[in-house]
């Protein structure tokens, strides 16, 4: 069981990369950047990377606290990852890499097989935008699980498998009731 279990937990590990690619959510939603203000502490490589200023007023101001630290008021994630990650901007959860990378079945055993992260930041980063939220929102981004068609998909794929381990199973029930009599 445990192996039809650790097969089932790397086809889903794949529907969730397909989704991912496909730019939808477990439900099948499309991902979607904010278009909200949000702020951001200054930064001069930052600055640069969003035009300097030629930047200023359309895709950011500059503000300073009552501390007198400066930062920006970015106008909206869907503005600043197309400005400051152009190559990534239509990839969706993949800014680095490095929390999908860090995404794997991290146990298996004879009831179920368990999807996770290794890292400790990688695994906050997933709680973040699967359960708590992103930003002022708190908008899920749930790229946790999979689509129904998937779960059919899924089912059509181990079923020959899972009948067989079974029938096993049985087999195995009636030699012992036959020795038993």
């Amino acid at each position: 069981m445990r192996y039809l279990l650790e097969k089932a937990g790397n086809y889903v590990l794949a529907y969730i990369y397909e989704n991912i690619q496909k730019g939808v959510d477990a439900k099948g939603n499309p991902f979607a950047y904010s278009k909200r203000p949000f702020y951001r502490p200054y930064n001069q490589a930052l600055y640069k990377k969003m035009g300097g200023a030629s930047g200023y007023g359309k895709l950011f101001t500059i503000t300073q606290s009552k501390g007198g630290r400066l930062g920006f008021i970015i106008m909206g994630y869907d503005a600043f990852k197309q400005a400051v990650y152009p190559g990534s901007y239509g990839s969706f959860l993949t800014v680095t890499g490095k929390l999908l990378r860090s995404m794997k079945v991290t146990s298996v055993n004879d009831s179920r097989a368990v999807i996770g992260f290794t890292g400790t930041r990688n695994q906050l980063i997933a709680t973040y935008l699967n359960e708590t939220g992103a930003g002022r929102g708190r908008k899920l981004w749930q790229f946790l699980g999979i689509r129904p068609e998937q779960f059919v998909d899924l089912n059509k794929q181990l079923s020959p498998e899972a009948n067989e381990y079974y029938k096993g199973l049985l087999g195995e029930i009636v030699r012992r009731l036959d020795t038993t009599r």
